[in-house]
């Protein structure tokens, strides 16, 4: 099949003429079908090679189902690992293990791969997306933002809606403004070394070694015009930075939309930070499916039963979900989702427990997009140990707090007040503490984030220190405030934190509480 005797790629070699693959040296054993495929993708490499031509290659004159292709190409990525063969959906297989030395190549293809371009069709984005509720003036925004600037990131916390709204706004450019779209999904990419090789693959291109492989691919896009999505990016920081910025200098007409939970932080980066769901403030069922988060709620109850209708008997319920689960997209379909089971009512009585209930989502989204405490277990693991440990007691506050509270709170031998400040900053960048406007401003977290937090502090035994704490600063910050105000003064700074001051006194006078502390409350 080919005139090299034997050709190598990391831990493997490939000796075609005996019919054997090697493995640190060893033998190992491969199907005869398994090993013709292999050699089949890698005499073709780059290039992509359809289902059909594999299975003619590998099964001539033979009649085989699909099922046999795809059994082999599991086999095979056992043995080589599962980044040896990419899937490029639509298209086929492609060989994209970095190959050392020369590679095989069949008599009617040469031995030189075939010049780098992207092919030349609009893109790969889906050609129908799930509808977009209650995101019109954001997609205008959004349009309006990308027209002007080349790099514009999409910031958010997980599963508010990221994704989808890029892929509408990409998807209305393609439409209207014959702008190419591409998208590559780094969410399954956790190892920044794969990073640039995944981003070639969405795009259609060969992928170069090592060392090259960011320079091979400009050289593609060069001279290119297109509009390149790279979704899910807040495991890859660092890699997507230096990409962007490669990207932005030396390809002109390339420009990039960015989903992730943190920006870039480049100079030429325009952020967009993604807001919940419209809840409305009062549930009027003649004006409730114009807010997004209501809207979205039913239109996924009624995909599980088609009975479902928004009226006056539910409409309360409805509202209080949606606003108990702060407007976030994928908590609100999780819990509509129930709705079959459990009824509108039924969900609502069983959201203090969210994480066991809201957790069977859709078999095609992503595995962490299946289950509320997954998206926040995502999250919560690319924190440093630090993050962790502010986050975990930043629960402890109800509705909100100041700056000068989150330091009092987390403040300790392990973190002092100015780097608690630094970590609360971090924690905004990562979309998992909100800023509410103001002067000054106030922070918080979402009910599903602060139930989360809380859970993992009590998992850590430290959730007493942490209540007794909270309260403590709330007596100090009594004190500070009540010789220099009037009563009514005073009443009115403290309406922004009476959650907090209840919450206090209620831990105060419970059974772990401490009696001095709940009469310097009262």
């Amino acid at each position: 099949m080919n005139e090299i005797a034997e050709w190598s790629f990391g831990r493997f070699v490939v000796q075609p003429e005996r019919r054997r693959l090697l493995i640190d040296g060893e033998p190992t054993k491969i199907g005869g079908r398994a090993f013709d495929i292999l050699l089949a993708l890698a005499a073709r490499r780059p290039r992509v090679v359809s289902k059909n031509e594999l299975l003619d290659l590998v099964w001539p004159d033979v009649t085989v189902e699909e099922g046999n292709l795809q059994v082999h190409i599991c086999a095979l990525r056992k043995l080589l690992g599962a980044d040896a063969i990419a899937t490029i959906p639509g298209r086929g297989y492609q060989f994209s293990a970095a190959i050392d030395g020369p590679w095989p190549a069949t008599p009617n293809e040469p031995l030189r791969a075939p010049e780098s371009e992207i092919p030349a069709r609009p893109g790969n984005l889906p050609l129908h997306l799930p509808s977009l509720y209650g995101r019109d003036a954001d997609v205008a925004a959004l349009k309006t933002l990308i027209g002007h600037h080349r790099l514009v990131s999409v910031v958010g916390p997980g599963g508010i809606g990221k994704t989808r709204l890029a892929l509408a706004v990409a998807h209305e450019l393609r439409q209207n403004a014959a702008t190419a779209a591409w998208l590559v999904q780094l969410a399954p990419i956790t190892n920044a070394a794969l990073a640039l090789a995944t981003v070639a693959r969405g795009l259609g291109l060969p992928i170069g070694s090592k060392d090259e492989a960011l320079a091979s691919l400009l050289d593609a896009i060069r001279g290119r015009e297109l509009l390149l999505v790279l979704d899910n990016c807040e495991q890859l920081i660092p890699t997507v930075a230096e990409l962007a910025h490669a990207i932005l200098a030396g390809a002109p007409g390339i420009s990039l939309l960015v989903t992730s939970q943190e920006p870039l932080r480049l100079p030429e980066e325009r952020i967009y930070r993604l807001g919940p769901l419209a809840v409305p403030a009062t549930a009027d069922a003649t004006t409730a499916l114009d807010h997004g988060a209501v809207a979205l709620f039913v239109a996924r109850a009624q995909s599980g039963d088609a009975r479902f209708k928004l009226d006056e008997d539910n409409v309360a319920a409805v509202v209080e979900i949606c606003k108990q689960l702060d407007g976030v997209a994928l908590a609100i379909e999780l819990a509509a989702a129930r709705v079959p089971l459990l009824g509108v009512h039924g969900v609502q009585q069983r959201l203090d427990e969210r994480f066991p209930l809201l957790a069977s989502g859709s078999r095609e989204a992503l595995p962490r997009h299946r289950a509320l405490s997954a998206a926040l277990e995502w999250s919560y693991g690319l924190l440093s140990d630090d993050e962790r440990h502010v986050l975990d007691r930043l629960g402890i506050f109800v509705g909100g707090f100041s700056l000068e509270a989150a330091q009092e709170l987390v403040a300790d031998e392990r973190i002092d007040g100015w780097m608690a400040l630094e970590h609360l900053s971090t924690l905004v960048d990562k979309s998992l503490v909100i800023i509410d406007p103001g002067d000054p401003p106030r922070y918080r977290l979402l009910e599903t984030t602060r139930a989360f937090a809380l859970q993992r502090l009590a998992a850590s035994a430290a959730i007493a220190s942490a209540r007794r704490k909270h309260a403590l600063a709330l007596v100090a910050w009594l004190r500070s405030q009540g010789f220099k105000k009037s009563p009514t003064q005073l009443a009115a700074s403290m309406a922004a934190d009476i959650d907090n001051l209840r919450a206090a006194s209620a831990w105060a006078i419970g059974p772990d509480g401490d009696r001095g502390i709940a009469i310097e409350l009262a």
